[in-house]
């Protein structure tokens, strides 16, 4: 069966939600040196994502595939912490301590820009249904900190004034990507896509160049109350303490997603194309 010409310019517009995590293990299950009961769990996190694709059959089979996308990252935070600010006597084996109940979550969104390799199966005569898979590099930029939330608040005298939390990230990552595409052929221009697509980044999307700034009341307190995660749950453990051996001996923390879609693929050349190919008289279209 003769294979239907797959070459050409294509955009193909998507959007859809995805699953989307901090990767860091020491982030999911923590337990403190200071206190073993203390426990901060990761919950499941979806976010929107989205936008347009933009790739060039140079063969039937290969390609290549940029692109400019919107992803919604975050992370949502789950646990218990002890809290020692009211014990009569500082020291961890015979104060009095009680559990505090926590929820919090962080929204970040990034515009990505992919660089991809392309593959795609054959679609012969008379079939509208055929596959690509795509793999390569991408570089995020941080548009913003969406939201920030913690449940219960936190203390007044630790958010006035208000945390800059854009500033406890890298404004830019680089990462790979690889994902999936079906392509449901309507006629030679317009084609319906699913797809499927993973990416993590490479970079520590955590700015360890950043340090917040307290008075002594806050630094007294800040070390009363070990797990400072409850009152910055920014899905980092990023320390309000002065002292940097935490920031260099952490280990990296990673964006990591895996999202679905559904788009609209267009065909950019298909007149020319389909003028030359009638003049030579190439049934493929």
């Amino acid at each position: 069966m003769a294979v239907q010409a797959q070459t050409g310019i294509y955009l193909n517009f998507f959007g859809g939600s995805q699953y989307t995590r901090f990767a860091n293990a020491e982030e999911y299950y923590r337990l403190y040196t200071y206190n073993q009961n203390d426990k901060i769990s990761a919950v499941d996190t979806y976010r929107p994502w989205g936008g347009v694709d933009l790739y060039y059959n140079y063969d039937t089979a290969f390609g290549i595939q940029t692109g400019l996308i919107f992803s919604g990252c975050g992370s949502t935070y789950t646990g218990f912490l002890t809290d020692e600010a009211n014990a009569k006597n500082p020291y961890p084996d015979t104060a009095t301590f009680h559990n505090t109940s926590f929820n919090s979550h962080v929204y970040l969104n990034y515009l990505k820009i992919p660089l991809m390799f392309r593959f795609n199966t054959d679609l012969n005569q008379g079939e509208r249904v055929n596959a690509s898979m795509f793999a390569g590099f991408q570089l995020s930029y941080l548009t913003n900190v969406q939201a920030v939330t913690i449940n219960p608040e936190a203390p007044a005298f630790l958010t006035t004034p208000p945390m800059d939390f854009y500033k406890l990230y890298s404004t830019f990552n680089f990462g790979w990507v690889a994902g999936a595409q079906i392509n449901i052929r309507l006629d030679p221009r317009y084609s319906i896509t699913v797809q499927f697509r993973y990416d993590r980044d490479f970079t520590d999307m955590e700015n360890k160049d950043y340090y917040t700034q307290m008075t002594q009341e806050q630094y007294d307190a800040l070390t009363r109350v070990r797990p400072t995660d409850y009152y910055f749950p920014v899905g980092i453990k990023k320390s309000a303490y002065p002292g940097k051996d935490d920031y260099a001996t952490r280990r990296p923390t990673l964006n990591n997603n895996i999202g679905g879609s559904i788009g609209l693929a267009i065909r950019l050349d298909t007149q020319r194309r389909y003028r030359s190919r009638r003049s030579n008289q190439d049934p493929s279209l």
